[in-house]
């Protein structure tokens, strides 16, 4: 859940990282699929991408989707649907969000925009928010650093006033 003063900020990170690619065969698995469609079921979506029936394959797909859902990568919604069957429908954030809603790209808006709520934390906390891999923050806070957007102050992260 995200507020939507801050979806620039995560379509940012999200089309950034779409760009960039990567990720697990099964999550690769998932996004192919979506590509193709505007949305899908759940349940249909593991079929198509190939997991294996049972709760082998479902424990994979789950994970991946987790990952690709904590990513932004990939948008889903409870549903009801047959007699009390609990599924999701399943969307590729760029999908749901045809026009980028920034020209930025890249994890630095949403690591900003996360320290501007937060008001400050420390560099070991700011690397555990985010799903995205601890080096990919690290080197935002880097750059967010040098740029002079943030700095240091007592072993915690302060946003500077622009």
């Amino acid at each position: 859940m995200v507020h939507r003063r801050l979806w620039a900020a995560l379509d940012a990170a999200v089309r950034g990282r779409a760009v960039q690619g990567g990720g697990k065969d099964d999550e690769q698995r998932i996004l192919g699929v979506l590509a193709k469609v505007e949305r899908l079921r759940t349940d249909v979506l593991r079929d198509r991408a190939g997991f294996p029936a049972g709760s082998t394959g479902t424990k994979v797909f789950q994970k991946a989707m987790g990952r690709l859902e904590s990513l932004g990568l990939v948008l889903s919604r409870p549903v009801l649907v047959d007699q009390h069957k609990h599924v999701a429908i399943a969307e590729l954030w760029e999908r749901r969000f045809l026009a980028p809603l920034s020209k930025e790209r890249g994890v630095e808006p949403w690591v900003m925009a996360a320290l501007v709520a937060a008001g400050g934390a420390p560099e070991n906390d700011v690397l555990k928010w985010f799903a995205w891999p601890r080096k990919e923050t690290l080197d935002a806070l880097v750059r967010l650093e040098s740029e002079g957007k943030i700095g240091r102050d007592g072993g915690v992260l302060r946003v500077f006033p622009s």
